[in-house]
């Protein structure tokens, strides 16, 4: 990964060679949101598209690896159950819990539980003290818990209760129980879910549909802020300065290094 990324970026990285047809990976983590809604103020349907067309390059360069999409993660607020933010964020998490829901070979992976305090409603300072980033210590746990979801889709799972217990995670209870109703995913015919949730008033029969319905929005409509400077979500972006080609050129002489060794690889993140 590259810090400050956005999803237009890692589209550009992936047209420029960074996961190459010679690297085989398993199981390919794509973590990318959080910049697109709070940086950028991209709506979660902006969001949502850029994160699929995402999924959509790698499936196709990389059809038997699984794709693991992450959820975006609470960040800065006194109650979730009062905050906007995360009303938004939740929005995102639910749109690509019904896109993973729908395709086979594409899995969500939600993280939240991991930084929450026992209520549910606030973010543990002790694995997250800026209430954005994770500590050494939530690292630790979240990484942990990344593992534990490779070895499984890998079928190799094993028991570790730390990761949900003790000094880790918190058991915890979720702010909202899921409206179960207005959420019908899981069909093989396209889209199953509620059409409040993945937006716009349009009959949309498979997710190409929605995608290029979202990639002709104007502005306004795909963003959520008045500062919005939202890029198109599904097009490649280069990033800006030299910290983030210096960073790209990192990653491409690893894909390179890995390519060379024709070795299967269990897990890329991207």
């Amino acid at each position: 990964g590259i810090g400050g990324d956005t999803t237009p970026q890692i589209l550009q990285r992936l047209e420029d060679g960074e996961l190459p047809a010679e690297v085989r990976p398993s199981v390919v983590w794509v973590v990318v949101g959080t910049n697109d809604m709070f940086g950028a103020y991209c709506s979660a349907n902006t969001t949502l598209a850029g994160i699929i067309q995402i999924a959509e390059v790698v499936h196709r360069s990389h059809e038997s690896a699984i794709i693991v999409l992450h959820s975006v993660l609470p960040r800065r607020t006194f109650d979730l159950l009062h905050d906007k933010w995360w009303q938004i964020t939740s929005e995102l998490n639910e749109g690509l819990d019904c896109y993973a829901s729908t395709q086979d070979h594409v899995e969500f992976y939600n993280a939240t539980d991991f930084f929450l305090e026992n209520d549910g409603r606030r973010i543990n300072i002790t694995l997250m003290p800026d209430e954005l980033h994770p500590n050494g210590l939530g690292s630790i746990c979240w990484g942990k818990g990344i593992i534990q979801e490779t070895l499984r889709l890998l079928g190799r799972a094993q028991s570790d209760e730390s990761l949900r217990t003790g000094s880790c995670v918190p058991e915890t209870t979720a702010p909202e129980a899921a409206n179960e109703e207005s959420i019908r995913c899981g069909d093989d015919d396209g889209i199953q879910c509620d059409p409040a949730l993945v937006g716009g008033d349009g009959d949309y029969s498979t997710w190409k549909d929605w995608l290029d319905y979202q990639s002709i929005l104007d502005k306004e409509t795909a963003c959520f802020h008045a500062f919005c400077n939202c890029l198109d979500p599904m097009f490649p972006t280069r990033g800006a300065g030299t910290f983030w080609q210096t960073e790209f050129e990192e990653n491409i002489e690893t894909s390179k290094h890995y390519g060379q060794r024709g070795e299967s690889v269990d897990m890329v993140m991207l």
